[in-house]
């Protein structure tokens, strides 16, 4: 293997990670918000509708 294939093979290693890190502060905010949090943010008006109704989106 050349160097190169190296560092294609360890940039790829750490673009996913970050990708999978990300997908899962996704899915924490949008699920996690969107079910437990649900009354505390239906305290908030966003853009006409309760921010609960936007994170439920």
């Amino acid at each position: 293997m050349s160097s190169l294939d190296n560092r294609a093979k360890q940039y790829w290693r750490e673009n996913i990670k970050y990708v999978l890190i990300l997908l899962a502060i996704w899915f924490l905010v949008s699920y996690g918000f969107g079910i437990f949090l649900a009354e505390p943010l239906n305290a908030i008006r966003f853009g006409g509708a309760k921010l609960g109704f936007w994170f439920a989106q």
